[in-house]
């Protein structure tokens, strides 16, 4: 089986984003067997910017939805929310450099291609934070 988020032209880029997210949540070892170390950085940074456009912001617009339904106004903007809608993007451009010398150090192979084909695609777990964070929302839900 082959990684879905390769297979986005076939898949399409929305149900290979969130087939590739499904697969490292249920299926890891599958996944992360099945991995072909990408030729360029650009198919694993794609997948972080789509996972910051659709599932950051996504949330960010849950809480602003959130607060404007039940009467709690408009939230206030601060430069660290701003901060916040880039923060996977950061995230990957600072951890993947430091993962990489590890990966060196330890004789690893593929690259930093391979690297950030790791870096990104495990970002897929960050999802179950935005459940937590959502649960705040609505302290009903477990009752």
């Amino acid at each position: 089986m082959s990684n879905p988020w390769d297979r986005r032209k076939e898949l399409g880029s929305l149900r290979a984003f969130f087939q590739t997210i499904t697969m490292v949540l249920f299926r890891p070892k599958v996944f992360f067997d099945s991995l072909v170390v990408p030729s360029s950085l650009g198919p694993p940074f794609l997948f972080v910017i789509y996972w910051t456009i659709l599932i950051w912001g996504g949330y960010l617009a849950f809480t602003i939805i959130y607060a404007q339904l039940f009467n709690h106004g408009f939230p206030p903007v601060h430069l660290f929310d701003i901060v916040k809608l880039f923060f996977p993007i950061l995230l990957i451009l600072i951890i993947t450099p430091v993962v990489h010398l590890l990966v060196i150090m330890f004789g690893g192979k593929g690259g930093l291609q391979g690297t950030l084909s790791v870096c990104a695609y495990q970002l897929s777990i960050v999802i179950f934070y935005f459940i937590v964070q959502s649960c705040n929302y609505n302290p009903l839900i477990f009752f």
